[in-house]
């Protein structure tokens, strides 16, 4: 069965924390905040609104 379901990618969460280490390491100290966009993938679980 396919699930819908949102998607966070992983490569770029993962990409974005290298960068973000590298960058503490190198002596930033100021916090920052990052937004990743999720997906949504719809997937066969969907169904159409009421009314449709």
């Amino acid at each position: 069965m396919g699930l819908t379901s949102v998607d966070q990618s992983g490569i770029e969460m993962g990409s974005l924390a290298a960068k973000l280490l590298v960058e503490r390491i190198q002596g930033r100290q100021e916090a920052v905040s990052t937004v990743v966009a999720p997906r949504l993938v719809i997937r066969r679980t969907t169904a159409p609104p009421p009314g449709v």
